[in-house]
């Protein structure tokens, strides 16, 4: 991005958007996954809002 400040040239900004694009869909993706195993191992014993808290709490 920095040199692109000094090039001014468009494809650049379309490469780093397409590059950041595919890294948060792959993220989101794999919080996903991760979220739903632990839905999947515990079942019934943790709550939909215990689920979410505990995913937003868990250290990566």
């Amino acid at each position: 991005m920095l040199v692109n400040l000094f090039l001014h040239n468009p494809i650049i900004d379309y490469v780093f958007s397409i590059i950041a694009v595919i890294i948060f869909t792959i993220l989101t993706a794999w919080d996903a996954q991760r979220m739903k195993d632990i839905y999947l191992q515990y079942g019934d014993d943790l709550s939909t809002n215990g689920l979410a808290v505990l995913g937003a709490n868990e250290d990566k």
